[in-house]
């Protein structure tokens, strides 16, 4: 085989080669040598071989500290005076080493005086909107770039660089005697203070160093602690920095959470088991992530974490999946030609419940396409209904649109969608019920505990001596309810229960006495005076024999 389409690359590390591969530039599907090292000052060496061994590239990465000083580099050192032609001035930063510092994003204020003048200013950053024609940049990806011009007068062109956390450079160019060519204008960039930021202030987060105590957490390490360190030490925006816990992707996760923050770090902790990210994010005073620094965590041990329907659930989320699924749009899911389903394990709709869902997709197609949706998954659950999407598409555009369900969902939940059709789901969120004003079954209680009692789907029954059902808190507000329903069945002629509400500073009790019925029947009893948030409880007293459905007041 010829020499130019089989070419060998090695990796050195400090010296040694640690990897080696061939590439078959003809017929493979590899163009990169991919490999894993412990993170430490190195410095790296990638050298590309022909067939035969002759080195024909050579690419050598050295570690670099905090930015110290300006380091700039022109492509001339003199242009002719009232001219059109340019000089590039290449501007970087060094460390004290002297090695360029290739993530270094400091402020550089350009000052151009004598015989030349600033007519441009970029760094490359496509998301940095400030003006081409300020006197000021941020470094990105540790360059910036200034235009310079002539003026019509020939003479030296003084060019003056400095930044609030750089040591300054001064360079010297000519505009040089020549014939006159009346072609140099007389515009230069100028200073805005709307452009940028205070100079004082202005010394940008370059890198975020998150160093926690452990990566693998189980029930005895439920915990972790991360020290955050920023550099440069002196940066303005280090007490700026935000975090999110999340997916591989960068989708939000429910497996963890942050539950305190300092000027030192934060505590993270496991909710679930699985994967996570803990993200520490710098937007540098601007509106835009600038920067991002990432740990991987696992938890075992712990089980599934819970995911809040009330709050928007990305596509991308899905624990369960069957048939053509794909990576959607934004953080989606995408169901292929083939079609196939998706699954969110632990949906907690609580004891409230919903009936009402709304969903983003996102259909390339004029005609109307289907969505199942089921309790539990497709092999195992209920289809709970078909629903038709049929909004006019808007190119790679989520739109949503809401559905109601055949029967309230209560509880934690297996929720999955399945289609036949091509299209993209975005995310999904449910319709909170106030449980103030929603019947609530008396399974649904949070704690039931006493002396005999069984759990029947959403029934409690056989509720004899002393048994209690906690409800948890309920936030009634200014506006006092004025009637408590009990729906219930009993044998009994009457049976005495005694409704606790419990607020910040006071109890109350009220003894609602229950007539006996055959069948579930409901029955109403006045409230008054119950204000703000309450906790709720029935107790049962002795010698209650009792069937309870549900509760609701009004």
């Amino acid at each position: 085989m010829d020499a130019i389409f089989a070419q060998p690359t090695a990796l050195f590390l400090d010296g040694e080669k640690i990897a080696e591969e061939s590439f078959d530039r003809a017929c493979g599907d590899r163009i990169t040598l991919d490999t894993k090292i412990v993170c430490r000052r190195c410095t790296l060496l990638a050298v590309a071989y022909s067939e035969d061994g002759r080195e024909l590239a050579r690419e050598e990465k050295r570690p670099f500290g905090d930015a110290v000083k300006i380091y700039a580099e022109a492509d001339r050192t003199e242009v002719p005076a009232d001219s059109d032609e340019l000089v590039f001035i290449e501007i970087s930063a060094l460390d004290r080493e002297g090695v360029a510092v290739e993530n270094a994003n400091d402020r550089i204020f350009v000052s151009v005086s004598g015989a030349g003048r600033l007519i441009g200013l970029d760094n490359g950053d496509s998301t940095d909107y400030e003006q081409y024609k300020g006197t000021s940049r941020r470094l990105f990806s540790g360059k910036l770039l200034a235009v310079i011009a002539p003026c019509k007068d020939a003479g030296e062109i003084r060019v003056s660089l400095t930044s609030p956390s750089l040591e300054p450079l001064d360079i010297t160019l000519t505009a040089a005697e020549g014939a006159p060519q009346g072609l140099a204008g007389n515009t230069a960039n100028a200073h805005s203070p709307a452009d940028c930021p205070d100079e004082l202030r202005d010394i940008p987060v370059r890198k975020i160093e998150l160093s926690p105590e452990r990566r693998e957490l189980d029930p005895e390490h439920r915990s972790v602690r991360l020290k955050t360190v920023c550099r440069p030490a002196n940066a303005a925006y280090s007490d700026e920095i935000e975090y999110r816990v999340t997916t591989v992707t960068g989708i939000d996760s429910t497996r963890a959470a942050v539950t305190e923050r300092d000027a030192g770090g934060v505590t993270l902790e496991a909710r679930g088991d699985g994967e996570f990210y803990l993200r520490a994010v710098c937007r540098n005073g601007t509106d835009k992530c600038r920067l991002i620094s990432a740990v991987r965590f696992t938890a075992s041990g712990l089980g599934s974490s819970m995911n809040d329907p009330y709050c928007e659930i990305a596509g991308g989320l899905h624990t369960l999946q069957g048939g053509d699924v794909t990576v959607g749009l934004v953080h989606g899911a995408g169901f292929g030609i083939g079609g196939g389903w998706i699954g969110f394990e632990n949906v907690d709709l609580g004891m409230a419940g919903s009936d009402t869902f709304t969903v983003a997709l996102w259909s390339n197609s004029n005609t109307p396409v289907t969505l199942r949706v089921y309790d539990g998954t497709p092999a195992d659950g209920t289809l709970l209904g078909e629903y038709e999407y049929a909004l006019k598409p808007i190119w790679q555009q989520y739109q949503s649109m809401t559905y109601r369900l055949p029967c309230v969902l209560r509880g934690v939940h297996t929720i999955s969608f399945g289609s036949d059709f091509r299209y993209d789901l975005g995310s999904f969120v449910f319709e909170k019920r106030a449980k103030e004003t929603s019947e609530l079954p008396a399974s649904s209680a949070l704690d039931i505990y006493g002396d005999s009692f069984t759990i029947e789907g959403g029934y409690v029954t056989g509720i004899g001596n002393n048994v209690t059902l906690e409800y948890g808190e309920f936030d009634f507000g200014k506006k006092a309810p004025a009637k408590l329903f009990i729906k219930g069945r009993s044998e009994l002629a009457k049976n005495s229960i005694h409704i606790i509400f419990a607020g910040k500073e006071s109890e109350k009790r009220i003894l609602c006495e229950f007539a006996g019925a055959a069948d579930y029947t409901e029955r109403s009893f006045a409230l008054e005076g119950i204000t703000g948030r309450q906790t709720v409880k029935l107790a049962f007293l002795p010698g209650s024999c009792f069937d309870l459905a549900s509760i609701r007041f009004e």
